[in-house]
């Protein structure tokens, strides 16, 4: 059986382990919830909230079995409190450096499944302000995506049981005649 794949809650996990800024690090639920509340809860600030954006895959590498590299993204909204700055500018400067850095000590160079990705740890793919959570006077809202890419094996993909074991093949080769270039072979 293949190690098990990575999951949000291990990044989360990782994130509240590591951190030296945030305050609360959740998963979806909590970024909706951050984003919809009337007044910022200063024990929540600055928040990291965790989710999968997206899963690309390659093609199957090995033809009589399988193997492919799934890369996930795993995308970190930031949400930072802007109630005391009136110019905007320590949220959209200083705080958004400091949470990105954050991030990166705590997430870039992270193998966090290291039987399955080959060797290659997480790294840091860019991040951004959200403009679709709708940032206000009273927060920003920041993106930040970290990637990891691993194995897709035999033992991830259904096989069926039923099946029996196929334990060796009995082959002859008859050459009858002159066989020309292109002998005939007969496989029994």
């Amino acid at each position: 059986m293949t190690a098990p794949i990575p999951r949000t809650v291990d990044v989360i996990k990782r994130i509240r382990d590591k951190t030296k800024y945030f305050k609360k690090v959740s998963g979806i639920a909590d970024i909706n919830r951050m984003m919809n509340q009337q007044t910022i809860n200063q024990t929540d600030m600055p928040f990291a909230g965790v989710w999968v954006p997206m899963t690309t895959a390659s093609e199957n590498e090995n033809m009589p079995g399988y193997m492919a590299y799934e890369t996930t993204t795993y995308q970190v909204v930031v949400v930072l409190d802007m109630t005391t700055d009136d110019t905007g500018y320590q949220a959209a400067s200083d705080a958004f450096d400091l949470a990105r850095a954050d991030l990166k000590g705590c997430l870039m160079g992270w193998d966090i499944c290291p039987e399955r990705s080959n060797g290659y740890p997480m790294s840091y793919s860019g991040g951004s302000m959200v403009s679709s959570l709708d940032s206000s006077n009273s927060r920003a809202v920041y993106h930040f995506d970290f990637d990891i890419t691993f194995v897709i094996s035999d033992d991830d993909i259904y096989q069926d049981d039923d099946l029996p074991d196929l334990t060796s093949i009995n082959t002859t080769m008859t050459i009858s005649g002159n066989p020309g270039p292109f002998p005939s072979i007969q496989i029994k």
